[in-house]
């Protein structure tokens, strides 16, 4: 009899642990690699993986080894273009439709001047000939801005007619590859549509390389200005007038130590130098004028564009 109790007694142990086992989380579940397809690749290392059949290109250098800084927004379109244009992967272009004059030899072959950047630089893969052009917005310009979601034109220059493979390197490292079928000799266009923020560098192969060109997407602003018109903060009779300037305060609460970029140029740093450690940031703007700032820290950027009336004081909240 004792040893029938005992017997259930552990019958029933085990039914309850059997019970609660089916709450508990399973520890040993396996994932494939497509669930990993969003992986971020480490700064400045950039994917190299292709489809089948596509030639394999060369990571290219990133901006930062390059020594580009944030470049003033270029012409971008609020809408999207015609969808006789979107809808086509290549568009044959007329060259007398974008260049706006004659564009020489020595402009297309020549090479990036380290320590010396510009907008019009030829950065070519390494170990490789560039046979083949590629540039944004307009000739001979190669590094752009763009608002996000915003559209850009790339005009496309091919040595010889031959089959085209587009590459794209996104802020996060990945490469989209798409083939745009077989184009003949001489000018195509092709749209860039800005859909994440940070830098995207772009090139293409038909039977051969074209040069790297470098777009920055700016990302939707995050905060507000406020404050806009005359500023009533400080009634001393002591400060100058700035009638030909506005007053620009940048303030955060929790982002310090933030670079601060004025229409494409870098002009100082949250904190360093005579600037306090506070997220207070605080400069003048030539007036009347349309201008972009851009703060930006850590691959992040936020930025704001508009018209600074003169003697006005704008303050940006982030």
């Amino acid at each position: 009899m004792i040893k029938t109790d005992f017997l259930v007694k552990i019958s029933i142990l085990l039914l309850l642990m059997m019970i609660s086992a089916q709450g508990q989380p399973d520890f040993g579940q396996t994932y494939t690699d497509s669930q990993y397809a969003n992986e971020v690749y480490p700064p400045d290392q950039y994917s190299s993986t292709v489809p089948t059949g596509a030639p394999v290109p060369v990571a290219p250098n990133s901006p930062q080894e390059l020594g580009l800084q944030i470049p003033s927004e270029s012409a971008t379109y609020t809408e999207a273009p015609p969808a006789t244009e979107t809808s086509r992967a290549l568009i044959p272009a007329d060259a007398m439709q974008y260049t706006g004059g004659q564009v020489n030899g020595d402009v297309q072959k020549a090479q990036y001047s380290v320590g010396n950047p510009s907008s019009s630089m030829m950065v070519i893969p390494q170990g490789a000939t560039a046979t083949n052009k590629l540039y944004v917005s307009y000739v001979p310009q190669t590094v752009a801005g763009c608002r996000l979601y915003g559209w850009l034109p790339m005009w496309l220059q091919t040595s010889v007619s031959g089959p085209i493979w587009f590459y794209e390197w996104y802020p996060s490292g990945q490469l989209s590859v798409n083939y745009l079928g077989i184009a003949s000799r001489g000018w195509q266009k092709k749209w860039f549509n800005a859909d994440t923020p940070g830098w995207h560098i772009l090139q293409y192969h038909s039977r051969g390389w074209s040069n790297y060109i470098y777009i920055y997407v700016y990302p939707a602003s995050s905060g507000r200005w406020t404050d806009q018109g005359p500023y009533a903060g400080s009634t001393s009779t002591t400060t100058p007038s700035y009638s030909g300037t506005s007053t620009v305060t940048l303030r955060s609460s929790w982002l310090k130590g933030y670079e601060v970029y004025l229409d494409g140029k870098y002009i100082g740093t949250e904190g360093k130098g005579s600037d306090i450690l506070d997220g207070l940031y605080s400069f003048r703007v030539p007036g009347n004028m349309w201008h972009t700032i851009v703060i930006s820290k850590n691959g992040q950027s936020y930025d704001e564009t508009g018209t600074f009336v003169s003697g006005a004081a704008y303050r940006f909240t982030l």
